[in-house]
């Protein structure tokens, strides 16, 4: 009997917890920032970390945000497909062509929605002219970088593939950077005065790479208090770090631009040539007049002295 009384107070108490336990739910925030001008990655997940607490503060004790910091594409890839992420704070080149909803974008201190793109190359390199046939560095971040980089930096004046020898990915912008300044390659795109940039030659710049969103990986599965905390900490003056400044709601202008020059062929492959180059056979003379009129212009004389022609 006594027995029995004693589980009934545990069941009792279980219900009343119940809904205490219920709200205080785990929620997962990915962190992947590879052109974010962190000094290094543990101050990259020092900055998650600070991320997930203001989002736990935002949401009243009621959602407990853990943070996770992702150094390379292929892991966050891995965690997405799995269904591990619930909001994911990522470089917008990353997040174009995929599904989700943006929930807001961030600024850097001139209140830009991220830097420039730029071409930049060792100090020995005269001009772009001087990178034919080279091979370039990129910092592995969307679906096709190398186009971006091109239609944004050097706004699509060359081929991809018929003017770089190849553009080889790097798991961020320092590395590529870096693998200049080891002269592995002769020149990498990344964002415009990053710190890893120091020292080499800008050869070309333009666009901008909108630096970081803050997704709703599953669109509308995310419940509203979710959805409402992360809004809440990030336009509350959370997020800063790596060049961020602050965050405002939506998607913003550079994001939709960079999709663009991403799902873009280069300008010149686009553009109608001048003159389109023919085969020998393809070459005519051009028809007699009097084979194409069937009758010759009437002479003109004027005052002048008429000239004798030559003898046929």
């Amino acid at each position: 009997m006594r027995s029995r009384r004693l589980l009934a107070v545990v069941l009792l108490a279980l219900t009343l917890l119940a809904p205490g336990l219920a709200a205080a739910q785990t929620v997962s925030v990915g962190v992947y920032l590879p052109q974010a001008s962190f000094a290094s990655n543990t101050e990259r997940s020092a900055y998650a970390d600070a991320l997930a607490r203001a989002m736990s503060q935002a949401a009243g004790g009621q959602l407990t945000f853990e943070a996770r910091a992702f150094a390379k594409r292929a892991d966050l890839l891995s965690f997405l497909a799995a269904g591990k992420v619930d909001v994911l704070v990522t470089d917008g080149l990353f997040q174009v062509g995929r599904t989700g909803v943006i929930l807001a974008h961030a600024v850097d201190g001139r209140g830009e929605e991220g830097p420039l793109a730029a071409l930049y190359a060792a100090p020995d390199v005269a001009n772009l002219m001087s990178l034919r046939g080279k091979v370039l560095s990129v910092p592995e971040v969307g679906a096709d970088n190398a186009r971006y980089f091109i239609n944004a930096a050097l706004a699509g004046e060359v081929s991809g593939q018929g003017f770089f020898a190849e553009v080889r990915p790097a798991k961020d912008a320092e590395a590529a950077l870096g693998a200049v300044k080891a002269q592995v390659t002769p020149a990498a795109f990344a964002p415009l005065d990053h710190p890893a940039a120091a020292g080499l030659r800008l050869v070309g710049q333009g666009g901008r790479i909108p630096l970081a969103v803050v997704v709703a990986p599953q669109g509308a599965a995310l419940s509203a208090p979710i959805k409402d905390a992360v809004t809440q900490a990030l336009l509350g003056g959370a997020g800063k770090g790596g060049g961020i400044a602050g965050w405002r709601a939506g998607t913003g202008k550079a994001f939709a631009a960079a999709a663009r020059a991403m799902q873009s062929a280069p300008l010149v492959e686009r553009a109608r040539p001048i003159v389109v180059p023919a085969s020998a056979a393809d070459v005519k003379p051009p028809r007699a007049r009097l084979e194409a009129t069937g009758q010759l212009p009437r002479p003109s004389v004027g005052q002048a002295a008429i000239v004798p022609t030559l003898p046929e």
